[in-house]
């Protein structure tokens, strides 16, 4: 089961630590709504590796998942994600 990170600054870290590791790529990222929510698509070198989706209420983020199968990837491209 993956590790769910609740502190801020620990969220905060590992946001950074991504971008951090996308510095010495050729990256993109592209706004997208999937699962009904507001998302990102990371690409590196055109090819997607990770699908992000937020889960706002009431104005504020309360959840953040991160999709890395490259299986399921596939339909995030295709605007097919559920």
């Amino acid at each position: 089961m993956p590790e769910v990170l609740r502190d801020r600054g620990a969220i905060a870290k590992f946001f950074i630590h991504i971008v951090q590791q996308l510095e010495t790529e050729k990256f993109e990222m592209r706004s997208a709504r999937f699962n009904g929510a507001p998302g990102l698509l990371i690409l590196v070198e055109g090819v997607l590796v990770s699908a992000i989706s937020i889960e706002v209420r009431e104005g504020r983020i309360v959840a953040i998942f991160g999709h890395r199968n490259p299986d399921k990837l596939k339909e995030f491209l295709r605007g097919k994600a559920q």
